[in-house]
């Protein structure tokens, strides 16, 4: 991480915190400036992975058209926790486990290629308001879903 990926990523954070104060849940979100310095935020929920694949296009086309520089996304995220390889390669997918740990997830990429992420797990209070969101210390993959939105999308 450089000085630049460092402070979106703790703008993205500031952001959740100040985010949760309002609401409980966190819609998938891009985060950008335009070429003029303005703050843009885009909230692109999809309910599969084929609306998921169509909104890569157009979050591709609204960065080139904004001159984007860097963005950020955030997505809350069901994930699976597994001690050992044999317990990973026996699991099943995060919805099914009752075991499950709800995070926010948050990637920075640079136009030139720096990239940063971080994953928060998601304290709830019974009622769903978001009482503390807690690094995990795990870093978020470079290869993830959105990941190239400054390359063209199929």
């Amino acid at each position: 991480m450089t000085r630049h990926t460092d402070e979106l990523l703790e703008n993205a954070v500031r952001f959740a915190h100040d985010y949760y104060t309002t609401q409980e849940e966190l819609l998938p979100q891009l985060l950008f400036e335009d070429g003029e310095g303005t703050p843009v935020v885009v909230v692109f929920p999809f309910t599969n992975d084929t609306e998921k694949h169509a909104s890569l296009s157009i979050l591709h086309e609204m960065l080139i058209n904004h001159e984007a520089t860097s963005y950020t996304v955030m997505t809350e995220e069901w994930v699976s926790m597994h001690p050992t390889p044999e317990a990973k390669a026996a699991a099943v997918r995060p919805s099914l486990d009752p075991n499950h740990v709800e995070v926010l997830t948050i990637a920075v990429v640079t136009r030139s290629g720096e990239r940063a992420g971080a994953i928060y797990a998601i304290e709830r209070e019974a009622s769903g308001k978001v009482t503390n969101l807690i690094d995990t210390g795990a870093e978020v993959m470079a290869g993830g879903t959105f990941s190239q939105l400054f390359e063209p999308q199929p």
